[in-house]
């Protein structure tokens, strides 16, 4: 019988994520004391901070991270694409 996954509260989240933040505890002390795996302490932790700057700014002031990480996802697939071609056209004998 597969076991049921547990949810944490925002608030949980954030709680366990300052104790990570203060460093008082390791993460791992941390995870045990939560009854949480320790990626998961470390993951909060980096979301937490990774978002800090948002409650301190505005967003004019941040900058524009979606353009920029769609500009690299394009980037992966348009040298994914280029490779799967070259193969195909060396495979086939078209690449002279």
């Amino acid at each position: 019988m597969p076991r049921k996954r547990r949810e944490h509260s925002a608030i949980f989240k954030a709680k366990v994520a300052l104790a990570a933040i203060e460093g008082r505890k390791t993460i791992r002390e941390l995870g045990l004391e939560h009854g949480v795996h320790p990626n998961l302490v470390s993951h909060w932790k980096n979301q937490v901070l990774d978002n800090l700057p948002d409650f301190f700014g505005s967003a004019s002031d941040l900058p524009d991270r979606s353009s920029a990480q769609r500009e690299e996802s394009y980037l992966a697939k348009i040298g994914q694409l280029t490779m799967e071609l070259d193969l195909i056209k060396k495979k086939s004998g078209l690449d002279a």
